[in-house]
């Protein structure tokens, strides 16, 4: 079972939704799209280590997720 989890976003001060992607706890990345192109932020402050594969899927469903696909 994953680790990661996804959350779609709205906040007033921005002028679109974003998606969230959690690990655990730790919210570790957004995908924006704020130059109307899906860009990632991560937000990691220590090294760690994730399953290339599962990260790789969570990126994909929070970008599916934002954009409908």
């Amino acid at each position: 079972m994953s680790k990661f989890r996804i959350q779609i976003a709205d906040e007033s001060n921005r002028e679109y939704v974003f998606a969230e992607i959690w690990y655990e706890d730790q919210l570790i990345a957004e995908i924006i799209q704020e130059t109307g192109q899906a860009e990632i932020v991560l937000y990691t402050e220590v090294s760690t280590i994730f399953n290339y594969h599962d990260f790789v899927r969570a990126v994909e469903s929070a970008k599916k997720h934002l954009f409908c696909e």
